[in-house]
Parts: C-alpha cells; structure tokens; sequence
C-alpha cells in the first residue's frame, strides 16, 4: 500500500534530476511511498538514472509519446508540457497523498515528513514547502550526488527566497502535497497550457480553492537549482 506518490515530470535535465532523486532517497518519507516519473521525451538517460534508486524506494517511469500529442492536438511540441506530463504521472500513481516535485528541486532533511505532519483536517487541502533558489555558483559546490548538502548550505540559500513562495501559494511543481481525491475533483491540470505560459500550476491551485481547498504553508525547505530555462512555443498556439 502506497500513502504518498511523488510526481515528477522530466525532460532533459540529467544533472539537476540526479540531485533530485538523491534527495529524496536520502531525506525520503517516512510513510509508504512511490516516485513517478513521466518524461517528456528526453534524449539523456533519466531511465538509467532512475534504476540506480531500485533497492532503495518504489518507482515507475512513463515516457509521454510525443508523436500521438502531435497527431491528437495538431500542435507540434517544442519543449515540454508540464500540464501533460503531470496529468499522466497522476494516472500511474496510487497514492491517497500526491506530491508534485520539480524536476529541479532538492529536499532536505525531514521535509516530506513535515508536510505531511501539516496536513489540515479538511478534506480538500494544498500543503506548500517554503523554497529557497540555489545560485548556480552555490550549485557548483555540491558534487554530482549533492552529498553537500548541509545545514550550513541550506542555511546560506535562505539569502534567496524563490519569487516570495514564504507569500505566494500557487506553484505546485516546487514541492507540495494535495489529496488524490482533490486532484481527482477538480479535474487534474488543464492541457491547453502549454510550455511559455508557465501557469499551468497557479491555474490548478486556483481552481482547486475555488472547489474548497484550504492553503498551509509548511516551514519544510526545499532547495529550487537554478538553471538555463528555455521558453518554446507551440506553433501554431492553442486557444488559451
């Protein structure tokens, strides 16, 4: 039995996805858990990646097939879509708690469990970790695994609040728990975003509140690695 799926969406970004899955092994849930990948195509080995985490917690991997999107939507993929991406890791979870997770992002110690310890008493409900940016030359201190990951680094990242999240409760994909049956009632993302638009997340937590849900904070640190992020565009755009 699974209590927590942890959804992970991935497209070309080896170095900053190992540093994820190690986290997660390193700092894992106490509770029953699963890793849920679905990748958008990527031409690096996020598979190969993924295997080397096979004794140490449960996961699967789904590969979203570019060339059906193509062929159902009339849209021709550039880059990747989280709002695609997301719903299919969902529907190959099983957990009754999600948690969506950046393809970027780094847990640290103890931070799963207390998200989970906050979760409200109501049904419907967003459980957010405060996130902090990692600079790229603070990236450049930890070595391919983020085994230096301390304290002391952590500490020195809070100098970057991540776009006033201690503020803001509406970006999903940095590290946040909700309960499938939420998910399930507001009807997952909305695939008209597409990747440009970068709202995919607020539009579901918004939607979300509108069914009910309550918003809490949790002083659970997660790390945000910077990167080169590229913004491509559906040609011809959707209607959205």
């Amino acid at each position: 039995m699974v209590e927590l799926s942890i959804l992970i969406s991935s497209y070309n970004r080896l170095p900053l996805i190992r540093r994820t899955l190690w986290s997660i092994a390193t700092y894992c849930p106490k509770v029953p858990f699963e890793v849920v990948i679905c990748d958008d195509g990527s031409t690096e080995d996020v598979l190969g990646e993924l295997k080397k985490y096979s004794s140490m917690f449960v996961w699967k991997f789904v590969r979203f097939e570019r060339e059906k999107f193509e062929q159902q939507t009339g849209l021709k993929k550039l880059w990747n879509n989280p709002a695609v991406t997301n719903n299919i890791a969902f529907k190959h979870s099983s957990g009754r708690i999600i948690a969506q997770m950046g393809n970027e992002m780094m847990v640290t110690k103890g931070a799963f469990n207390l998200i989970h310890n906050n979760i409200p008493l109501d049904q419907n409900y967003f459980v957010f970790s405060t996130t902090y940016d990692v600079p790229s030359q603070y990236l450049e201190l930890l070595d391919q695994f983020g085994s230096n990951l301390s304290p002391t680094f952590e500490h020195a990242c809070k100098r970057w609040p991540l776009q006033s999240i201690h503020y803001r409760s509406d970006v999903t994909n940095y590290l946040s728990i909700t309960p499938r049956s939420m998910w399930e009632e507001i009807g997952g993302y909305d695939e008209r975003y597409y990747a440009g638009i970068a709202a995919e997340d607020s539009d579901f937590v918004r939607r979300g509140r509108a069914a009910g849900a309550k918003t809490v904070i949790s002083e659970a640190i997660s790390l945000h690695q910077s990167h080169r992020g590229k913004t491509m565009y559906y040609d011809p755009p959707p209607d959205v």
